[in-house]
């Protein structure tokens, strides 16, 4: 809303009701932010915003899908989905892309019912599923 270029201003309109009276003390009409205040704005915000960072650790979850492509060597291999559950009680979406091997383990965890993988990896920050990579370890750890 700011551009520096042009050295502007934000004004903001309201309209109240008409069937109420103002409360005391309302500026009607225009309120205008001064463009010397949008510096100290941006830098509240910066400050407010929680700056989410790589989470690299060893992760619980089930794999909730399967998108693979069949490789020249004949075995699948290719991106999965899991839900990991992360220290905070949460569930995020994530998604990783796995090695023929890894495949093959996520494929079983997918079918057999009450099965969890761990995985050791960097979860990235984002929208989810969020990316989860720098795979080093892929396994299940239960099955009932």
């Amino acid at each position: 809303m700011h551009d520096e270029r042009l050295s502007n201003s934000l004004d903001l309109g309201f309209d109240w009701s008409g069937t109420r009276e103002l409360p005391l003390g309302t500026p009607a009409g225009l309120i205008r932010v001064q463009r010397d205040y949008f510096y100290r704005i941006d830098e509240v915000r910066r400050e407010l915003r929680a700056a989410e960072r790589d989470h690299e650790d060893d992760f619980i979850g089930t794999v909730e899908r399967l998108d693979d492509e069949m490789g020249i060597d004949g075995f699948r291999a290719g991106e999965v989905v899991l839900a990991i559950l992360l220290s905070e009680g949460k569930t995020v979406r994530a998604r990783v892309v796995l090695t023929p091997e890894q495949y093959a383990i996520a494929n079983y965890a997918h079918m057999t019912e009450s099965t969890y993988v761990a995985v050791t990896g960097r979860l990235r920050p984002g929208n989810q599923p969020r990316a989860l990579t720098e795979i080093t370890d892929f396994r299940v750890i239960n099955k009932r």
